[in-house]
């Protein structure tokens, strides 16, 4: 590729676009050509430049679902455009789409097309949690090697639209609920009880040597069920968490919630049942 002299680096860089099923969606629902980013990231923003590639990645299901190229310096705008309002994207760069593709037309990270070639998945286990690093924040800078690769991969499979069947577990993520509220309908996410692959390391628990592996969303939930108890909250564990919170912290168990006390539909009630944590 040719040297961009000004900035001594090849001419087009790639950089990583994370979407969740959300905002898989919302994305998908607009004509595609602004693509959004919270306030955090807008120093990594300022980077990207004309003519740079987006590489657009699905979490959840663990997929290469697109490629934007960038048509403008990064601008801050309220508009609502991925929220009716409170839009928490505020920074933005404007894109075109150069490819788009369906869930079950995009491409796994772990087909061996993508898994073998790829720089930080290459030689790696799959259980193994180092490699989702590049995955886990948007505009993350990819090895020029890996970005056209996929940049190659993704425009071949928009003119091919090879399947990719999705699994249960897949439907499962992608499933939004519509939650009802006094302001309106709400898009959310069901969460899953059981951690995306490879996304969460292991720790061991340190009740002796006969110890269970606990994940660490596990300690995390246990250590804000402690805090909110410190201040004089009750707690909410979704039941599938809470006997795996308990080994951990057994003191918890008088501040624990079996029952939400809540006065919702039933859709409603089993979509906050599945939150993480609720102090009460």
């Amino acid at each position: 590729m040719l040297a961009d002299v000004r900035k001594g680096r090849v001419a087009v860089a790639y950089y990583v676009d994370i979407f969740s099923p959300a905002t898989y969606a919302t994305f998908g629902a607009t004509d595609r050509t602004i693509s959004g980013f919270r306030p955090r990231q807008r120093a990594a923003a300022g980077r990207v430049e004309p003519g740079d590639r987006l590489v657009c990645y699905l979490t959840g299901l663990s997929r290469w679902v697109g490629l934007l190229e960038v048509q403008s310096a990064p601008f801050e705008s309220k508009e609502p455009i991925f929220a009716a309002e409170n839009d928490p994207f505020v920074v933005r760069l404007r894109v075109r789409p150069l490819a788009w593709l369906a869930p079950n037309k995009a491409i796994p990270i772990h087909a061996p097309e993508v898994w073998s070639r790829l720089s930080f998945t290459r030689g790696a286990s799959e259980a193994d949690a180092l490699w989702t690093g590049q995955v886990r924040a948007s505009l993350n800078r990819m090895a020029d090697e890996d970005g056209q690769l996929l940049e190659a991969l993704i425009l071949e499979q928009q003119r091919s639209l090879r399947p990719y069947p999705l699994s249960e577990r897949d439907e499962r993520r992608l499933r939004l609920m519509s939650v009802r509220r006094a302001d309106g309908d709400v898009a959310v996410t069901v969460p899953e009880a059981e951690p995306e692959e490879g996304g969460e390391p292991e720790a061991t628990a340190s009740d002796g040597a006969a110890s269970a592996p606990v994940r660490e969303s596990i300690r995390i939930q246990a250590l804000l069920a402690t805090i909110g108890t410190t201040m004089g909250f009750k707690i909410w564990i979704p039941a599938g968490d809470r006997a795996r919170v308990l080994e951990t912290t057994p003191e918890l168990a008088p501040e624990l919630l079996t029952r939400l006390p809540m006065n919702y539909d039933e859709t409603t009630l089993q979509t906050i049942q599945n939150i993480d944590l609720l102090w009460i």
